[in-house]
């Protein structure tokens, strides 16, 4: 067994790397850290595919039985409430980091928000606490959530120094 071979065993063990395709001979296995490893049942040989960006906005796809972006192979393997219906945000805003932690599902009402208002507060920001502060507030409107999210910003990151100094 080779260093590839341990490694994607040891990934599918600890569920950081799950079946997302088939085909012919070949078992295409996706990370939570967007690696796609490459699994010959043939000969039991283990490759890694590298992805490439597919269209102008830069979003990274892997070429398995077509063209597959990178965001959307990770969330259908790993998101709970993954669907072909709904779109998937990159929470920090870089569609080059497709990493599980940094995506989540959400419609295209939610994910225009999500641009916006972390655009407004230069901050990383989830839907999930978007929608927080949403209930919190019990408000659309854009001005009262960023009023909002700065107040935990500056809280969240208060507690941080204060948990350093301690």
């Amino acid at each position: 067994m080779n260093n590839l071979q341990e490694k994607l065993n040891t990934l599918i063990a600890e569920d950081k790397a799950r079946l997302i395709r088939i085909k012919k001979e070949n078992e295409y296995y996706i990370t939570t850290e967007a690696e796609l490893y490459v699994l010959n049942t043939k000969d039991n040989s283990v490759t890694t595919k590298k992805p490439y960006k597919r269209n102008a906005k830069g979003y990274l796809a892997y070429s398995i039985h077509k063209l597959e972006y990178v965001h959307r192979l990770v969330a259908e393997a790993f998101l709970e409430d993954f669907s072909e219906h709904l779109q998937v945000n990159h929470i920090n805003k870089n569609i080059s980091d497709n990493r599980l932690s940094n995506l989540e599902m959400c419609n295209n009402n939610d994910n225009k928000q999500h641009a916006i208002i972390s655009d407004r507060i230069n901050w990383i920001v989830s839907i999930a606490e978007i929608r927080a502060m949403q209930e919190i507030k019990q408000s659309d409107n854009v001005n009262v959530i960023v009023e909002a999210l700065d107040f935990h910003k500056s809280i969240t990151h208060f507690l941080h120094d204060t948990e350093e100094i301690a």
